[in-house]
């Protein structure tokens, strides 16, 4: 589901109310007070718009309502003002299950033939949906946690091969034990060659994977390299085959399935799914959603499970999801769970633990258990990581924002 409307994001903002101050009716008295013939130049405080109500479920604050100093947050708006062609396209902060913070930025839209994959220019705003690339990695994993939780799969230790007996012949010794939990955790063993090659290149696996005719009988018929379950290597093909597995045990496909057990429970009515050639549903890439509905998502794991008072998915796949199952030594990742990520970020002495979902281009959603937040971005620096990618900006100005 997609929505054309366009908000003024500044109109919008002015029609809302900003929450007073303690000290404002003082500054307006001492102002009143003033001989303005003198030229007393008089400085107010900068104040952070609220975040509106929509009715979209989400309760808002300002940030100082939650503990968080407003000025690092304003020291970002002036950085980014300052750097052009920053490709930053929305920052988002949820603390203590308020959103505190909404920013949107002018910037590209993804498109795959387009100048480093960007297409025309949009003012994005709260409305507008956004492509996820690779967070739907960390969607598909719960759709499978859903399945899994209603009885239509019954385990991850279930053979991937038991769901396709249409592709036995490709079910070697070696690969009949490749699990679902295998391919959760980008570790199934199969010949593959995702990172080392752009995804502007022909011989990039999954781009032949998404232009095969049979896409499941090309990730099934790769060479077993590793015994499952022992080397981590990103694959996205593997999620879409943990898709195809929803599919087949619940008789519907994974955009059929989405809707009643995990996005119209969230409240979330702007959701679009991408499909192959065949006609399958891309599970491991390019879902639309709108930002504030990815900081649902994230509330959705940090309150293991539960969205206001319903449990959507049960706290036992939260908490396996988001566990670190493989030790990564990425400069940006220090383990990978059921298709999250794990991280720590350092201020000063202190150490921050975070599980995370991260889309190709600056898509991510960072949620700090310890912490109480979560923090949304979307962006289009698909050739390099910009000039302020969101690690930085979540160490350089978020956490900077803590009391």
């Amino acid at each position: 589901m997609e929505s054309n409307r366009f908000f003024d994001e500044d109109a919008l903002m002015v029609r809302r109310y900003i929450r007073p101050i303690k000290s404002i009716s003082f500054l307006i008295i001492l102002f009143l007070s003033c001989d303005l013939d003198r030229g007393l130049n008089l400085t107010l405080p900068r104040i952070p718009l609220l975040p509106p109500e929509t009715g979209d479920g989400w309760e808002t604050a300002l940030p100082m309502d939650v503990g968080l100093d407003p000025e690092p947050l304003f020291d970002l708006e002036r950085r980014l003002e300052r750097t052009p062609g920053h490709e930053i396209h929305s920052v988002l902060i949820v603390k203590n299950n308020k959103l505190v913070y909404e920013k949107y930025y002018a910037g590209h839209d993804y498109n795959w033939s387009g100048n480093q994959f960007r297409g025309s220019l949009v003012a994005f705003d709260r409305n507008r949906v956004h492509n996820m690339h690779s967070v739907t990695k960390s969607f598909t994993s719960a759709l499978v946690g859903i399945a899994i939780d209603r009885g239509y799969i019954e385990s991850v230790d279930q053979k991937i091969f038991d769901f396709f007996p249409e592709y036995a012949s490709y079910r070697t010794p070696g690969k009949d034990a490749m699990t679902i939990e295998h391919f959760l955790m980008m570790s199934a063993g199969l010949e593959w060659n995702e990172w080392e090659l752009s995804l502007g290149n022909m011989q990039n696996d999954l781009i032949a994977f998404g232009m095969s005719p049979d896409p499941m009988g090309y990730i099934l018929s790769k060479e077993l390299i590793h015994t499952p379950g022992t080397v981590f290597y990103y694959n996205g093909a593997l999620t879409n085959v943990l898709g195809q597995i929803v599919r087949r045990s619940a008789e519907l496909k994974l955009d059929r399935f989405s809707g009643p057990r995990l996005f119209e429970p969230l409240g979330v009515t702007q959701y679009q799914w991408q499909y192959l050639r065949n006609g399958m549903t891309y599970s491991s890439g390019d879902i639309h959603i709108r930002p504030r509905d990815m900081a649902k998502f994230g509330q959705l794991f940090l309150d293991g499970g539960v969205w206001k008072g319903e449990r959507i998915i049960s706290q036992e796949w939260i908490d396996l999801s988001t566990t670190r199952h493989v030790q990564l030594t990425l400069s940006w990742a220090t383990g990978y769970g059921y298709q999250w990520w794990m991280y720590t970020f350092q201020r000063g002495s202190a150490r921050y633990d975070v599980f995370f979902a991260s889309g190709w281009g600056g898509q991510n959603i960072y949620v700090f258990p310890e912490l109480e937040m979560v923090c949304v971005f979307t962006g289009a620096n698909y050739t390099s990581s910009g000039p302020l990618p969101p690690e930085m900006i979540v160490t350089n100005h978020i956490l900077d924002a803590l009391d």
